[in-house]
């Protein structure tokens, strides 16, 4: 899947199925993918001309050592809500709530700022817009247009009894992964979990 999502010229697409493959398979059988599978992986990451910022060299995940890209000015950020996974009727709020807490944080960051999120939200409502789609680059820059954004902060949330898991990639409209994120905690720490997403993020946006 992850050859055939490449060919078809969808190379986020392809990196975010192989996240998944390798959290699904952590999870249910506490395996690592083969090697061939992350040279693979290897091979599509570095055709985005670089790497990858969030990700600390040896932590396991197959991806590239973090390393800072300079700005000269800030990026407008698009925070949509996050994709839910295992969430119940008690949690419906959570992935818009987790969004809006990391469009915060943005603002705090030398080098950019956040897409107002009604903004964003409007958007959301009017277009509807289907979640592997955004990970085209005809999508990305489609949002960026509609929202003035220079680049799309998408997201995952995995709730499991009471620990949240957070995933999130910072992706610039004409396609780019500029840094990725990784954090879990209690339910209760949310407030702490989205800090160390966002410090996390820190690291690919230069001053």
């Amino acid at each position: 899947m992850i050859e055939c999502l490449h060919a078809s010229g969808d190379r986020l697409g392809a990196l975010r199925h192989f996240d998944e493959y390798r959290d699904l398979l952590a999870r249910e059988l506490e395996v690592e993918p083969l090697e061939e599978t992350v040279e693979l992986v290897e091979r599509i990451r570095g055709e985005a001309g670089g790497t990858v910022a969030g990700a600390e060299e040896g932590d396991g995940s197959g991806r590239a050592p973090a390393r800072p890209v300079a700005r000269g000015r800030a990026l407008q950020v698009a925070v949509p809500p996050f994709e839910p996974h295992g969430l119940g009727p008690e949690d419906r709020g959570l992935t818009t709530e987790v969004a809006q807490l990391l469009a915060s944080n943005l603002d705090e960051l030398e080098g950019a700022r956040s897409v107002p999120h009604a903004d964003v939200m409007r958007y959301w409502a009017s277009e509807d817009p289907v979640r592997e789609s955004l990970y085209s680059e005809q999508e990305l820059a489609r949002a960026g247009d509609a929202l003035g954004a220079t680049a799309l902060l998408l997201g995952d949330i995995y709730v499991e009894g009471d620990e949240v898991r957070v995933l999130a990639e910072l992706v610039e409209t004409g396609g780019r992964t500029i840094a990725r994120a990784d954090a879990r905690g209690p339910r209760e720490a949310l407030l702490t979990l989205t800090d160390r997403v966002a410090s996390q993020l820190r690291r690919g946006i230069g001053p």
